[in-house]
């Protein structure tokens, strides 16, 4: 009498189960840290992108292209850097980018900046009339030991 087996026993699929989920208790890990450098990358991108068109911004402004409604000659707003400027209608980003560590719902990407002033130190940044730089909200520590909010 022949006997045929076409299964596997419950030990083996405790076996594999537990193999699979040791895999998966590892690979979360590595895809958290995966998704914290994305952001950080976008970070760095962002506050790149706008720290180049407050600049631009302020250059245009002192050689008389158009006139600044500050003292510094940094916008007041964000907002100014994706609105038409001058006879050229020269526009210094396309879109405000957003801090990819903000929490919190925003009603605009502008909301999830801090700002500082140009009369602002750089040690204890200020917002005030206009807007020299712009700064994460967030005081999480980045991969490389200082908080989002120095970068």
């Amino acid at each position: 009498m022949k006997h045929q087996n076409g299964g596997f026993s419950f030990i083996e699929l405790m076996i594999v189960l537990s193999v699979l989920g040791i895999m998966a208790g590892l690979l979360f890990p590595l895809a958290e840290v995966a998704m914290t450098r994305q952001k950080e990358a976008a970070l760095k991108q962002a506050l790149k992108d706008i720290r180049e068109a407050l600049d631009e911004y302020r250059l245009v402004t002192q050689s008389g292209l158009f006139e600044s409604h500050t003292e510094s000659g940094y916008p007041a707003r964000l907002e100014q850097l994706t609105e038409r400027h001058g006879f050229s209608g020269r526009v210094f980003l396309r879109a405000i980018p957003a801090d990819p560590f903000y929490v919190g719902e925003a009603t605009s990407a502008s909301n999830t900046w801090r700002f500082r002033a140009f009369q602002s130190p750089p040690d204890n940044p200020q917002s005030g009339q206009d807007i020299f730089d712009v700064l994460s909200t967030s005081d999480q520590l980045g991969s490389n030991g200082l908080p989002y909010s120095e970068w």
